[in-house]
């Protein structure tokens, strides 16, 4: 469990991040990262601009690998069907709700988007480390 003298960058990681245009009737899936090294995942979506009408639908998928075998929703992840322009969403997920059975541990974000286009930003973060504290070798600089 974080300790209140832990550095955030201790404790959480960015294992993948993008920014899409999103054509209408189209879905797209980010790339699938790993989450064996985690407790804990938290999904960032940020959704700009967004023509008249349009729906997305985002969920948290699982898959066994980073190719996306066996790929599945995670019961429960869903984001409301309708967006609106200039707003976040946040998603959190416990590794446990992973079909841990079947050895799902890899994870993404697929949109969905009818009738417009989409502009949408995401990151996934890995948190809460199996093996604190997490590598500082994605960021230039940490100031504390």
């Amino acid at each position: 469990m974080p300790q209140y003298t832990e550095q955030v960058t201790e404790i959480m990681q960015p294992l993948n991040y993008g920014i899409y245009q999103i054509l209408p009737v189209a879905e797209t899936t980010t790339p699938y990262v790993a989450l064996n090294g985690f407790h804990r995942a938290f999904f960032w979506v940020f959704f700009g601009n967004m023509g008249p009408g349009a729906d997305v639908v985002v969920q948290v998928m699982q898959a066994t690998t980073v190719a996306g075998a066996g790929a599945k929703v995670v019961a429960g992840k869903v984001t409301a069907e309708t967006a609106t322009p200039v707003s976040h969403y946040a998603i959190e997920l416990q590794t446990e709700e992973l079909d841990v059975d079947g050895r799902f541990d890899c994870v993404a974000l697929r949109f969905d988007v009818d009738d417009n286009d989409v502009e949408a930003t995401w990151m996934i973060w890995g948190v809460v480390p199996v093996y604190p504290p997490v590598p500082t070798t994605f960021w230039q600089e940490i100031v504390q």
